[in-house]
């Protein structure tokens, strides 16, 4: 069933391959705000810089300051996680990204047990859904935080990177990356710019349904002041049938291969997808 590990133990599952159940894509448009607009007062003026090559604008601060946005954005080629094989994603402004149109579901932060950050498996959100850093997000109104997201390359090489920079309520800058490759069925990436809360106040994970509706996830347990930093970069295998999949840490990524506008080519000779 599920796995939790701490960020810095990097043994392995195995774990399964899917059997797909196709949606249709939707155009990326945002669904309607299901909050009132909060902006966090500690939360310092950013200009920042967006690291995707050739970004497309999801949500930023000139559209507004709130926390609880949804955008459906369709794919050119099928996603998989776990047993769901889907065309389009689900991206909210709290850091979750979800396989299918999932815009009509909550995003609460909390799961049904009241926890926070959630425990994984939640029934709070999609079942197919990458949590690249699940907490209370917004903009700060005036910067150029936000969040963008790119396809590259073409044919089975394709792939898609969505970049969130955001702000917690304690003001601390929650700035990363999710990324999916083609050519990598089952296996999502997420890269870290910024120490944010370290993962101590929010879900770092992956979850899905198996092939016979079973739940399956992975979630990172930061290891106190040690957890999450700039630099850090994570793989959620879930490729492998019927298991919780394997995750990794990738030691070899470096943000300074990644100045700003070449991701995911890099400068470094190393792609990152």
């Amino acid at each position: 069933m599920g796995a939790a590990q701490r960020l810095t133990d990097t043994t392995s599952r195995t774990d399964a391959a899917p059997t797909p159940s196709m949606s249709t894509s939707m155009a990326p448009t945002p669904s309607s705000p299901r909050s009132s607009t909060i902006i966090p007062s500690s939360a310092p003026s950013a200009s920042l810089p967006i690291r995707l090559s050739d970004p497309t604008p999801l949500f930023t601060a000139r559209m507004a300051a709130d926390d609880e946005f949804q955008f459906g954005i369709p794919l050119p080629f099928a996603a998989n996680l776990y047993s769901t094989t889907d065309r389009s994603l689900t991206i909210t402004t709290n850091g979750l990204l979800t396989l299918g149109d999932n815009t009509s579901i909550s995003e609460s932060f909390v799961d049904n047990n009241g926890d926070a950050p959630a425990s994984l498996y939640s029934d709070s959100v999609a079942a197919a859904t990458v949590f690249g850093w699940w907490k209370y997000m917004y903009t700060n109104g005036g910067g150029s935080d936000g969040i963008w997201w790119q396809v590259n390359g073409a044919g089975p090489s394709q792939s898609v990177s969505v970049e969130w920079m955001m702000w917690d309520e304690s003001g601390r800058l929650s700035w990363f990356t999710v990324g999916y490759s083609a050519a990598r069925p089952g296996r999502w990436g997420l890269w870290f710019w910024s120490d944010g809360d370290r993962g101590n106040d929010s879900t770092v994970g992956i979850q899905g349904l198996g092939a016979q509706q079973q739940p399956f996830w992975m979630q990172v347990q930061p290891n106190g002041t040690t957890g999450i930093r700039t630099g850090t970069a994570i793989w959620f295998d879930t490729s492998v049938p019927n298991a919780n999949g394997t995750w990794q840490v990738d030691t070899s990524f470096s943000t300074q291969c990644f100045p700003a506008g070449t991701w995911p080519v890099g400068t470094c000779g190393k792609p990152a997808l």
